[in-house]
């Protein structure tokens, strides 16, 4: 079949590379052209051409000859040139802009997207968040039908794979863009044998998540360490979680939780600098030292990095400037 592919990131990129390891041509890739205006839309392809085609769609496009198309109003202008390819399918992943009827409808055979949830659950832009916010067991990667509303059409083949509730958002992003790339080959040969037949979602089962941002990433220290912890997963490498310090925001790059209760306010800053022993996955231990352990409404939240940017950008809770002892207070 004659494939076009409208993605990005790591999942874009394994849909773009399980198309052609299951020999179907990719005739072309289309991007975000809201995103890329004028020179851009010349510079990124270009820079990524030579230096990340390993990992990024426009980058494998501009190596191998692969027409990069731009739409945002996905109106004539934009859309006859991709006419012009006669392009069977369009299968997307990842994609920032909801595509109209125009453009779904422009494949012979029509439109797929990859959604790496296991639909009707968690629909929508941030998945990877929603699973661990929601103690998951596990996720997975669906293959549907494309409609104009978010997330909603038929699903083709769907494949699920285990939390340990250990995982981030990115490690839970990973997981599924390389499932995804996988199934990729399933899926082009079911639709070459059935066309686009599949099972409808059951609505009633169904839910949205929004983007993971804004007063979301905030800590309310009267959560417990589990949950605090939990939220920090959720988050990163995305969007750093983060806290108030006076008037100043600290950034949290990562954290471990302990429920064993204290004797403290919650937001007590605890220890800093702490010497830790922790076991490492081969079983061997070692020692290290915390940035800081605060003191929540059920446990302690050790962080193993956390920044602030003022009154110098610097680690916190500091080493010389604004530094802060055990016992101040945080929010």
């Amino acid at each position: 079949m004659r494939v076009a592919i409208a993605g990005t990131g790591s999942l874009g990129f394994n849909v773009l590379l399980g198309t052609t390891d299951a020999d179907h041509e990719v005739v072309a890739v289309v991007q975000d052209g809201r995103k890329l205006r004028g020179f851009r839309r010349w510079f990124i392809p270009f820079m990524t051409g030579i230096f990340g085609a390993a990992a990024t769609v426009t980058g494998y496009a501009r190596r191998h000859g692969i027409p990069i198309h731009y739409i945002d109003k996905m109106d004539d202008f934009e859309l006859d040139p991709l006419r012009a390819l006669d392009i069977d399918l369009l299968l997307v992943a990842g994609f920032a802009i909801i595509l109209k009827p125009p453009l779904i409808q422009l494949p012979k055979i029509g439109t797929v997207n990859c959604h790496p949830s296991l639909l009707p659950l968690h629909r929508g832009p941030n998945p990877f968040a929603a699973v661990i916010l929601a103690q998951r067991e596990e996720t997975g990667v669906t293959f549907h039908v494309m409609e104009e509303s978010i997330d909603t059409g038929d699903i083709l083949i769907q494949h699920s794979l285990e939390l340990d509730g250990k995982e981030s958002a990115g490690q839970v992003y990973k997981q599924t863009s390389d499932m995804a790339g996988g199934m990729v080959e399933e899926l082009l040969i079911q639709i070459e044998r059935d066309g686009l037949v599949g099972t409808p979602q059951d609505g009633e089962n169904a839910s949205y998540e929004g983007k993971h941002e804004g007063d979301a990433l905030f800590v309310d220290w009267n959560a417990s360490a589990e949950d605090i912890h939990r939220l920090c997963l959720a988050s990163l490498p995305f969007a750093f979680p983060r806290f108030y310090d006076g008037d100043r925001i600290v950034y949290i790059t990562k954290t471990t939780c302990d429920s064993e209760p204290v004797d403290a306010a919650p937001g007590t800053l605890l220890a800093v600098r702490e010497r830790v022993e922790q076991t490492t996955k081969s079983g061997k231990v070692v020692a290290m030292r915390s940035q800081a352990r605060i003191a929540t409404g059920e446990g302690t939240i050790t962080l193993w990095g956390a920044l602030s940017t003022r009154p110098i950008p610097g680690l916190w809770p500091g080493l010389i400037f604004a530094r802060r002892s055990p016992g101040h207070v945080v929010r």
